[in-house]
């Protein structure tokens, strides 16, 4: 196995999928449901039965390109993220693997700064669905007992 000469560890020794992303992945879910659903059903209450197509066509808009918007923030975070932990750990993969070709040691290093970039878009992901819950929840003054109410009329003679 390579290590990591600065650490004395192995690289990619401490990365575990369970603990450092799985953890952010199902948080970020979490206030996802939580956000998307309510949002759903708040965005076309008390929208005109005319107007619902538009209601509707708005609210597809603004969730493809606030999913656009939220992505490449993530990605950025990501990079950024991945690529101050490939400096750190650099210096030490290249001692440990004197004389080998460049390549394979920036394919190391970049396998090795890849869940410290995850990790961190995972948590910023995970933040904005929280701050989006908590926004959602304070301010929103829809009662449930309107939305269950809230539909078109029904269908004469059934």
């Amino acid at each position: 196995m390579l290590s990591a000469a600065s650490s004395g560890a192995f690289l990619g020794a401490d990365v575990n999928y369970w603990t450092s992303i799985f953890p952010f992945v199902m948080l970020m879910s979490l206030g996802m449901g939580a956000v998307f659903v309510p949002l759903t059903l708040t965005a076309v209450h008390h929208v005109r039965a005319e107007d619902s197509g538009i209601g509707s066509g708005v609210l597809n808009t603004m969730q493809q390109v606030g999913g656009a918007l939220g992505l490449a923030i993530m990605s950025t975070i990501a990079s950024s993220a991945a690529t101050d932990h490939a400096d750190k750990i650099a210096p030490g993969v290249a001692k440990g693997l004197a004389g080998a070709e460049p390549n394979v040691i920036r394919g190391l290093v970049q396998l090795g700064s890849f869940p410290t970039g995850a990790t961190a878009a995972f948590f910023f992901g995970t933040f904005l669905m929280a701050a989006g819950s908590l926004i959602v929840w304070l301010f929103l003054n829809v009662k449930h007992e309107e939305l269950a109410t809230d539909g078109p009329a029904a269908v004469p003679g059934h």
